[in-house]
């Protein structure tokens, strides 16, 4: 019997560059609750970056930064941050690369320098600019994640300088970079823990790449129809596109709704 639901947000709840839901998504979510079946955001983007989805649905949990930081409206259930020395041993790499780095805390998404790139950046989610702050304040602060600017063929030279760290790409402008030990599965972990549910009680969607050790790791994975084919290779199950009813097809399927 499945007891939670976690949901992926961009290419899952919502298009990419939307904040609409489709109708049917908000209306499968509220039938989960109905039954008493927690529903949980777990996505890459980090805690101050969901007051958008949150105006959507009352949802009871939120697994963020790809895992990293969780938490309820009771209070926080995990969190796990970058490595002070790796961010250190980095800076000087990606200065003298110009590389565009957004260093992500709980209440902001910094940089260590001015870059256009990262300008254009915050004009898509209406932004007037990333705060640029020195790198001793960087270094100091919790970084719960890093969103890297470089092309996937670079990861793996970008991440020499972070040997505590992996990457958790979903998009081909930019690579997550996180704890080597975290991941969405990681956070799933902690969440059931915290809720005494488990692992075979757990449903998961996602599209991305980095939704593929969640949906691989909980008890049914669904990939959406946008998905690429890694994406649903991992999954147990492949439901129609995000704006095809795909949230509440899959959950009909599973005789869930």
């Amino acid at each position: 019997m499945i007891k939670a639901v976690f949901f992926d947000i961009d290419g899952t709840l919502v298009d990419y560059g939307s904040n609409t839901m489709p109708e049917s998504t908000l209306k499968a979510l509220t039938k989960l609750k109905e039954l008493g079946i927690k529903v949980i955001i777990a996505t890459g983007r980090p805690p101050h970056n969901l007051d958008s989805i949150k105006k959507h649905f009352d949802f009871d949990g939120f697994l963020s930064s790809n895992g990293q930081y969780c938490f309820d409206r009771d209070g926080i259930i995990f969190e796990n941050y970058i490595n002070r020395q790796d961010i250190e041993n980095l800076l000087p790499y990606i200065v003298e690369n110009k590389i565009p780095v957004l260093f992500s805390s709980l209440s902001v998404n910094c940089s260590n320098a001015h870059y256009d790139l990262l300008d254009e950046v915050a004009k898509s989610t209406n932004r007037a600019n990333f705060p640029v702050v020195p790198a001793e304040e960087i270094i100091n602060n919790d970084i719960v994640q890093m969103m890297v600017y470089i092309d996937a063929k670079d990861d793996e030279a970008f991440l020499k300088y972070t040997p505590h760290c992996k990457s958790a790409r979903w998009s081909p402008l930019f690579a997550d970079i996180i704890p080597v030990e975290g991941g969405k599965n990681t956070g799933i972990d902690r969440m059931i823990e915290h809720y005494q549910i488990k692992l075979e009680e757990v449903m998961a969607f996602g599209d991305g790449n980095n939704d593929i050790d969640m949906l691989k790791h909980a008890g049914i994975g669904v990939a959406m129809g946008n998905a690429n084919d890694l994406v649903k290779e991992a999954s147990d199950y492949v439901t129609s596109d995000i704006n095809d009813d795909g949230i509440y097809r899959a959950l009909e399927h599973f005789k869930l709704i």
